[in-house]
């Protein structure tokens, strides 16, 4: 399950380099929902969005998928969500785990939402506290964090320039940061390679990047 439409693309090519035409497009709800109901051995691995699942779901929806899929609700089904930090805090996550009870339910995320940059909410008895990544897949199988990606060479080691004023007046807030920009300017085109690589220059707020620019 993934949450757009190039990562459904994408997440089809890599199955299908691994074995050609393991999986088909689906095109639109239709089609999810009479792959789902197949008995076709091909039709058991399927790529599609989670909003193709959600309006499957829908009580609402004109075409009453979700009466269709009433003879897989007690199904075992594996769904696996892929950037699951964007796609499963909301209705549809709850409405996958009430129609497929027996489900089995994984999600994998570079960007894991802990209590420290957790923004929904979750209500249990009248209290209210935010919503994390375990509270909605409990039990953490497998993390690989930058630093595994760094020691297995699958990403490059940070480099980190200090940059030091050259005079007190230099060390003024406002001044120091037009130094350090101009600085970076001056080689940017080296440490770059002739600007064969992007850079993303990181202010503490809007109001600085802009007096910086």
């Amino acid at each position: 399950m993934v949450d757009r439409k190039d990562l459904d693309r994408q997440t089809r090519e890599e199955f299908n380099k691994f074995q050609e035409k393991c999986v088909e497009e689906n095109t639109n709800t239709y089609t999810l929902v009479q792959r789902l109901l197949s008995t076709d051995y091909a039709d058991k691995v399927i790529v599609t969005t989670i909003q193709k699942l959600g309006l499957a779901l829908d009580s609402m929806n004109k075409n009453n998928y979700k009466e269709k899929l009433a003879p897989l609700a007690h199904e075992r089904i594996v769904f696996i969500f892929d950037e699951c930090h964007r796609s499963q805090f909301g209705k549809n996550h709850t409405a996958i785990k009430t129609f497929f009870p027996n489900s089995q339910l994984f999600g994998f995320t570079g960007t894991p939402i802990f209590e420290q940059n957790a923004q929904s909410l979750m209500i249990e008895e009248e209290v209210a506290s935010l919503k994390t990544i375990k509270d909605i897949f409990e039990k953490e199988l497998h993390n690989y964090t930058i630093t595994h990606a760094i020691e297995d060479g699958n990403v490059l080691r940070f480099h980190i320039d200090y940059f030091k004023p050259e005079s007190e007046e230099i060390q003024k807030a406002e001044t120091l940061k037009k130094a350090i920009v101009t600085a970076i300017l001056a080689k940017h085109d080296k440490t770059t390679a002739d600007k064969k690589f992007n850079a993303v220059f990181t202010t503490a707020s809007i109001n600085d990047a802009i007096e910086t620019v």
